[in-house]
């Protein structure tokens, strides 16, 4: 039970870190990852914070990407927003194409998301996608400004 306590105490420590994020005036670039295994649980966060925050645009990330960037870039409304969230990285890794690929354009984006959008960039991932961004998209990973935990065992921000 006691397990259970210090896990929903540290989920909640990271969603309201991430509602702080979120709320920051003014509106500065960041990278940052929200680990959450489990769709219907992501999708869920995702909208509670969509109801407190106007607006949050949502890029799902196809199976086939390469070019995550591009895909969003292309995929993603223009003006002011509170975040962008990007989901579907797990399905990249795990789908079959050359994550390899993937992970290098990964790697070597940061400063393009940083060039294109003034406000929090959050990517969405399970705790496997985490390590292997951690392991192969070093760069990448060493923009992060936080890493939220929702899954259990971890901790928070």
């Amino acid at each position: 039970m006691l397990h259970r306590e210090n896990r929903n105490r540290a989920e909640a420590d990271a969603l309201q870190k991430l509602r702080a994020l979120l709320a920051m005036q003014p509106r500065v670039f960041s990278l940052n990852l929200a680990v959450c295994s489990g769709a219907s649980r992501v999708d869920g966060l995702i909208q509670d914070l969509k109801g407190e925050f106007d607006s949050i645009d949502i890029a799902r990330v196809s199976e086939q990407t390469l070019d995550i960037f591009g895909q969003v870039h292309d995929s993603s409304t223009v003006g002011p927003r509170d975040a962008l969230f990007v989901v579907g990285i797990a399905d990249v890794l795990t789908g079959g194409q050359d994550a390899d690929i993937f992970l290098r354009a990964l790697d070597a984006s940061p400063r393009r998301w940083k060039a294109w959008y003034p406000y929090p960039v959050v990517f969405w991932v399970d705790e496997k996608s985490s390590k292997i961004l951690l392991s192969h998209a070093k760069d990448f990973w060493e923009w992060q400004t936080a890493v939220f935990r929702f899954d259990a065992g971890h901790q928070g921000g």
